[in-house]
């Protein structure tokens, strides 16, 4: 499809686990506001990258959520989880979108740390639909 997105979208990811693991440790593997942090991060980087190649948002972000929705088909998770990873990706795609123009890594993880801190945890799959806005989160 986009052989020239591979590439970005491979180091966006790379970049977004050593961000996670290195703020959270392996708590980031969990359905912890950790996890939500790192999902966010991860759909805000691929999208940041591809754009900094194509400098088109909406190419950029479709990209971006093509590959996370991908993702979220092909891993093993069950469903409120699913739920829960694709809606913060969705949260992180969002905040590209309105910070684009962010390119250092400490306003981006200023941002995102805020986010996390107001991160919601859910029990249900209708707790998204009332948190549209926030990160959620199953576990602390």
């Amino acid at each position: 499809m986009h052989p020239f997105y591979i590439i970005p979208t491979y180091r966006a990811t790379q970049r977004a686990i050593r961000l996670a693991q290195a703020r959270f440790g392996n708590e980031h593997h969990l359905n912890t506001p950790a996890n939500a942090f790192r999902h966010a991060l991860w759909s805000f980087l691929i999208a940041q990258k591809v754009y900094k190649k194509n400098k088109n948002v909406s190419k950029a972000v479709n990209w971006a959520k093509t590959i996370t929705d991908l993702h979220e088909q092909i891993a093993p998770n069950k469903p409120l989880e699913k739920a829960m990873d694709l809606h913060n990706n969705s949260i992180g795609l969002r905040l590209f979108e309105a910070n684009y123009t962010t390119n250092t890594t400490d306003q981006l993880l200023k941002l995102l740390n805020r986010e996390t801190d107001q991160a919601v945890k859910i029990t249900k799959a209708a707790d998204i639909e009332l948190n549209k806005n926030r990160l959620v989160f199953l576990e602390n």
